[in-house]
Parts: structure tokens; sequence; C-alpha cells
């Protein structure tokens, strides 16, 4: 077991243990496997995030960090994305360009939101689930304009 870094001096922090693979921006690309590098570079590029593999997390915007979590994903290249409240925290500028990133997206998405304008800008079908249980579902137009349905479950027209 490695120590914390509070008990040792600076430079042992920068010091890896043998046979681990240093932590460095591209640390993918110590693998040594192209395609490896291939997938993280096109995530990147997919979620619109060229250029920041260098950039430490505390110094991106909290869409920013969302949208590299995402590029963590998709290099993994699923055939599905789940999101529990994707736009929470997000500024105008933040919610509208992962309104655009979703709806370029080529995965099946599940998404869990109480945001009715993202559902009705990017899902043509919705579920709505209330204390667990399925109480709606179908085209998304038609279930945004049913108010008795959205105000029972406690949702609101977008």
């Amino acid at each position: 077991m490695r120590p914390s870094p509070s008990s040792l001096p600076p430079a042992a922090w920068r010091t890896p243990l043998p046979g681990s693979v240093p932590i460095t921006a591209n640390w993918w690309r110590a693998f040594g496997d192209p395609e490896l590098t291939r997938l993280v570079e096109a995530a990147l590029a997919a979620v619109g995030m060229t250029g920041f593999e260098r950039r430490v997390p505390h110094r991106m915007s909290l869409g920013q960090r969302k949208r590299v979590a995402l590029a963590t994903v998709l290099s993994m290249d699923p055939s599905l994305l789940v999101f529990d409240e994707p736009s929470a925290g997000l500024d105008p500028r933040g919610r509208r360009e992962l309104i655009e990133l979703l709806r370029s997206l080529g995965q099946t998405l599940l998404v869990s939101t109480h945001d009715m304008r993202l559902v009705a800008e990017v899902f043509p079908r919705t579920i709505v689930m209330d204390g667990g249980t399925i109480v709606a579902d179908g085209e998304t137009s038609r279930i945004l304009a049913d108010d008795a349905l959205l105000e029972r479950h406690g949702l609101e027209r977008p």
C-alpha cells in the first residue's frame, strides 16, 4: 500500500510505484495502444472538448466537467447512455450546449430529469414515473400537452 502524500517528501509524490502507469495529462497514451488514443480523441471531439486534454478538472466550468465525464464514457463506445438530471446546475449557455450534444449522440439515451424543456427539445418518447411506477408512456408532445397528468405527478409544462 502506498503511504499518503502528506507523510512523504514532495519528490515522492511524483514517483510512481514499480509497475504502475504514471498519471499524466495524456494518461491513455501510456498504454501504447493507438486504438485507445483514437477512441479518447474522438470522444473528446464528440463533446466539443478537443484541446482540453491537459486541463485539470478544477480549472473547468461545471458544463465542461460534465462533457469531459461524458467523453470518458463515450470512449468506451456504449450503445446506451444513462443520465441523471444532466441539466442540473448549468447556466443557459451550458444547458443549450448540452441539448445540442444530446441531440448529436447516436446512442440510446435514458434520462431521469424534471427539466421538461429539455425533454420537449430532445426526446421523442417520454416515460413518466411517480413513486417507482410508470404512469405514462408515449409521444413526448402528447404527454407534455396533458396538463392534468403533469399536475398529478408534480411536473409542469415547459
